[in-house]
């Protein structure tokens, strides 16, 4: 994987936040317009932190739909008539705060979006070649144990000295088989945004000598 590759993951994580920005905006201005707005964002302000969600018949819930940067509010509200689809999973499912969800529905009088549909997604799905920055104790012997804690380490893009948290855990697989992750060794993994962490399925080690003949 090339650094084009690497940018293009992290830039996507700025693009899907801002995808809907323009929509609510023009529903607030022609509100009772069939469908106003459909948001793609994050799940924010979800009553207790979490709730449980069926396909219909769910309880009237508040919460809101953030996205941009800086981080824009949106407030939407589900009933029993909103449709709930899920991309993985089946119902009940869970809607948490730091979830990624689409929404499509009708403004009311106070301009917060009615839900006709509620989409829970699987966040962004990441695949990215990076290096190991810090790792609690500089060790860890992956996979990890079962009944093991989540461990978060800090990575950095190769020529980027930005560092970013991933979340190792028992669900974590090695994908070539059990390994020693030591500091500085470079790795590629991929992972999904969920509840606001990247929280990786699959990781490995990097042959650099490989890589390298491949750039000759």
């Amino acid at each position: 994987m090339r650094s084009k590759q690497m940018l293009k993951a992290v830039l996507m994580l700025v693009v899907l936040g801002l995808g809907g920005f323009a929509l609510p905006y023009w529903a607030a201005a022609h509100p009772g317009h069939g469908d106003d707005g459909k948001i793609k964002g994050i799940a924010a302000g979800v009553p207790g932190g979490s709730i449980s969600l069926n396909a219909t018949g769910n309880s009237t819930t508040e919460f809101q739909v953030t996205f941009g940067s800086p981080s824009i509010a949106f407030p939407v509200i589900l009933t029993p008539t909103t449709v709930v689809r899920i991309d993985n999973g089946a119902f009940p499912a869970t809607l948490s705060n730091g979830d990624a969800v689409e929404v499509e529905g009708v403004l009311n009088a106070e301009l917060k979006l009615v839900l006709g549909k509620l989409e829970l997604e699987d966040f962004l799905e990441l695949e990215i070649d990076a290096f190991v920055v810090s790792i609690p104790g500089n060790t860890l012997q992956l996979p990890l144990a079962p009944g093991s804690f989540p461990v978060t380490i800090q990575i950095s893009l190769a020529g980027s000295t930005s560092l970013f948290p991933i979340v190792i855990t028992t669900e974590t697989q090695a994908e070539e088989g059990a390994f020693l992750l030591t500091e500085g060794a470079r790795v590629e993994f991929e992972a999904l945004f969920r509840n606001g962490e990247i929280q990786v399925h699959k990781i490995e080690l990097e042959d650099e000598t490989e890589d390298e003949a491949e750039d000759e």
